[in-house]
C-alpha cells in the first residue's frame, strides 16, 4: 500500500468516527512510522481497530500509536 493510500485509508477511518486528527499529526505518524518497504498491508478491519481503540483512549491519537507499538513524537526521551 502505498504512503498516499494508507493515509487516505487513515483518514477515511478517524472521520468515520467523528474524531480529528490534524494533517501535521498524521504527517508525523507517517514520517516516523510509514516505511515504502515495511508490512503496511493494514485491511479495513485493522484501520477499524486503530480508530475504535482511539475512541477508547477518549480520542487521543499518540496514546493509540504508542498502544500499537508505534513510533511518536518523544517516544526516545521518555523515561521510563
Amino acid at each position: 500500500m502505498t504512503r498516499t493510500q494508507f493515509k487516505r485509508n487513515l483518514v477515511q477511518s478517524i472521520e468515520a468516527r467523528d474524531l480529528f486528527v490534524s494533517d501535521e499529526d498524521i504527517e508525523k505518524f507517517l514520517n516516523l512510522n510509514y516505511d515504502e518497504d515495511g508490512d503496511w498491508n493494514w485491511d479495513y478491519d485493522t484501520f477499524g481497530q486503530f480508530t475504535a481503540d482511539m475512541c477508547a483512549n477518549l480520542g487521543d491519537f499518540w496514546e493509540t500509536v504508542a498502544d500499537w507499538d508505534l513510533h511518536y513524537p518523544g517516544e526516545f526521551n521518555d523515561e521510563d
